[in-house]
């Protein structure tokens, strides 16, 4: 059988045809949904779920997956007193590893999905930088940098009344 992480992973390292891509897409969706919106995913398939989801215009569900408090979730992490990645997601009975960084790459998901800073795009230029940030819904604000080849890149957004402020640092260059 197929499950969450061979299908986001098909998706995200081009498996498919682009014809394909969106019924692939649909078909992770209807995975998701039959899990009650909870990551079914391994280390590797939780590098790219997120990204996939964010990809195909469901930064709001990837969002939702990531701050849970549901188990497995990053969420539930931080509800048990989470301070750091853990190995995995059990119930605390047997604890693993408390400095798990497989599981980081949600860190650079924020950067890029939440505070839209998004470096060399289009994989030629390390100094190019898209700003595209997904103002999800659930969220207040979000803020994120990088330190660039050319300097601090800072990106953050608020949202006040019905408008949201996007503020930019970008160095020249």
């Amino acid at each position: 059988g197929c499950c969450q992480s061979s299908q986001a992973m098909a998706i995200f390292y081009d498996l498919f045809d682009p014809a394909e891509k969106p019924a692939a897409f649909q078909v992770l969706l209807e995975m998701i949904a039959q899990n009650n919106e909870l990551m079914d995913v391994g280390i590797l398939g939780g590098r790219v779920l997120f990204r996939v989801l964010a990809q195909f215009g469901q930064a709001e569900l990837a969002y939702r997956m990531i701050a849970t408090p549901r188990n497995p979730s990053y969420g539930f992490w931080i509800k048990r007193g989470a301070t750091s990645l853990w190995e995995d997601f059990d119930d605390g009975e047997q604890p693993g590893s408390r400095n798990h960084h497989m599981w980081g790459d949600v860190s650079a998901w924020m950067i890029e999905m939440l505070a839209g800073i998004q470096i060399n795009p289009g994989c030629v230029d390390p100094g190019e930088v898209r700003i595209q940030p997904h103002f999800i819904r659930a969220l207040t604000h979000a803020a994120g940098y990088h330190q660039g080849v050319h300097g601090r890149i800072a990106s953050a957004w608020r949202r006040e009344g019905g408008l949201i402020r996007l503020t930019l640092d970008i160095p020249a260059g």
